[in-house]
């Protein structure tokens, strides 16, 4: 059993939180009003702008970079293939090129081991 000083006690948290509540509910409509006026201001829509734009900065670059390793790529694949379809020169240097003086040496080496 609660004594009467305890039920009133109590009652008075249960007005507290009450209080405390509604305040809670008030400041959170507060928020959202104001809220609203800051995002439909004419400062806020010029950063809104300037952030667009400079996304699509970083997105134009990015797509150029993209596009020049597509050409590097290429470019490279291309000369695999050409070495692929003239049956290329594989030499002692490694370099893949087509000079005498490597073809020479080749075939001096091919002579030596017969």
């Amino acid at each position: 059993m609660l004594t009467m000083q305890q039920k009133t006690k109590r009652k008075g948290l249960i007005m507290k939180d009450c209080t405390k509540h509604t305040l809670l509910v008030g400041a959170g409509i507060l928020a959202g009003v104001v809220g609203a006026k800051v995002l439909t201001s004419p400062c806020a829509k010029s950063a809104y702008v300037r952030a667009i734009a400079g996304g699509m900065k970083v997105r134009s670059s990015y797509e150029t970079m993209v596009e020049q390793a597509k050409v590097e790529y290429d470019d490279l694949v291309a000369k695999a293939s050409y070495l692929n379809a003239e049956g290329a020169h594989t030499d002692s240097c490694g370099c893949g090129c087509e000079s005498t003086q490597h073809k020479q040496d080749d075939a001096a080496s091919k002579d030596a081991s017969k």
